[in-house]
């Protein structure tokens, strides 16, 4: 009679008080008399086949990590950023006041990341004015316009951006994003970025859904003006909690009747699982909060921000809010979406399960994972120029392309 042998494999993860997610793996080989290699096939692990991140190597970071762009690591390296984040101070148990402060922090640190991966120069060919309106709230609110030059009379696709920082911190008017819009502004598009308030940091504490409320107040102005603006198609935009927001507001358009606010939307690492997906029983939620844990960000600090967002039980599951809660019924008959993540990103796989939500509920719906790049790399200047024009590139010929 027959006997094959079978590998397996079985990964452990802990989390320890800092933060800090340990993987384990344990590989055992057992014989099995009578059984169909057939059978058994499918789960067989090859011998020497890697893993990915943390699978393979827990204490892997953006040095050591094999799937990482070149010049990602070479950017990191000089910076001395190159190792693993750095763990949190905050437990489960840390007060609301104990994370604002920790964040109030950490806005000064990617303040200083974000200038020095920004551009150096304002791009040419690009018009730039500010617009100063009244929010729902009643409070002000800033838009931020970018408008092409060299590209004839229009009218032009219009990019409505929200800026990344988790909703709780960093601000529209930085180097960073001001170098986003012109970018997008060179390559033919009316470019507006809202600067909305935040859970944290400078422009907060404002919790939800006081951003989002913003947000959507800088959109139905932006509608309201197409003409002035010369613009046509409208998408919304942004990166990490920016994804977050432009996924949102097209949400938002269903429920309150106005789809007619948006024609599609463009999320890149958007950041929307919520806190009850970072820590806890059972907890984090995803493969690659696990895989990519500690390569540039620590998912234990992603928690702690979102509980920052949405304080308290019900905020936590309100899809407009944080979208990975969407249902079937919230997401038919949306406009055209792509969805854009990175590869070596803890945020990963909450991106994949949105996308795949998308397709079950029948949207036009694309799908990108950007190989070689950390949370949002392919949208620093100061990374690599190449990855940032292929984004940059995609968001145009989908803008231009509705």
């Amino acid at each position: 009679m027959a006997s094959t042998t079978t590998t397996t494999t079985t990964t452990t993860t802990t989390t320890a008080e800092d933060g800090t997610i340990k993987v384990s793996t344990v590989t055992t080989t057992s014989t099995v008399e009578g059984t169909s290699s057939d059978a058994v096939q499918s789960q067989v692990i090859p011998e020497g086949l890697v893993l990915p991140g943390a699978f393979s190597d827990p204490s892997i970071d953006i040095a050591s990590d094999a799937r990482m762009d070149y010049n990602i690591v070479e950017v990191c390296k000089a910076m001395g950023m190159a190792g693993r984040a750095p763990p949190t101070p905050l437990t489960e148990s840390s007060t609301l006041d104990e994370i604002m402060a920790n964040t109030n922090e950490a806005e000064i640190m990617y303040e200083g990341l974000l200038d020095a991966w920004a551009p150096k120069e304002p791009i040419a060919g690009v018009a730039r004015r500010t617009e100063v309106i009244k929010g729902m709230d009643g409070n002000d609110v800033t838009l931020y316009i970018h408008t092409p030059t060299e590209h004839g009379a229009g009218p032009f696709p219009c990019v409505y951006h929200s800026h990344g920082g988790g909703m709780a911190m960093l601000a529209a008017d930085s180097k960073q994003y001001s170098g986003t819009r012109d970018a997008l502004a060179a390559r033919g598009l009316v470019v507006v970025g809202v600067e909305f308030r935040n859970a944290a940091g400078k422009l907060g504490p404002h919790p939800y859904p006081a951003g989002l409320n913003d947000c959507m107040s800088g959109l139905q102005w932006v509608s309201d003006n197409k003409k002035a603006l010369n613009i046509t198609k409208v998408i919304t935009c942004g990166e990490s909690g920016g994804g977050n927001l432009a996924i949102a507001q097209h949400l938002r358009a269903k429920k309150e009747d106005k789809l007619d606010l948006v024609d599609g939307t463009y999320a890149m690492c958007p950041y929307i699982a919520g806190p009850l997906a970072y820590y806890g029983p059972n907890k984090p939620k995803y493969q690659s909060m696990y895989e990519n844990d500690m390569i540039f960000m620590n998912v234990y600090s992603m928690g702690h921000f979102a509980s920052l967002y949405t304080p308290t039980s019900d905020g936590q599951k309100d899809p407009l809010a944080w979208p990975s809660n969407a249902t079937t019924a919230d997401l038919e008959g949306l406009k055209p979406f792509v969805i854009s993540v990175n590869e070596c990103d803890p945020l990963r796989d909450e991106g994949v399960e949105f996308y795949r939500k998308l397709q079950a509920a029948r949207v036009t719906a694309t799908g990108k994972i950007v190989l070689g790049t950390i949370h949002a790399g392919d949208t620093f200047a100061g990374f690599n120029s190449a990855a940032l024009d292929s984004t940059l590139d995609a968001v145009k010929a989908f803008a231009s392309g509705l």
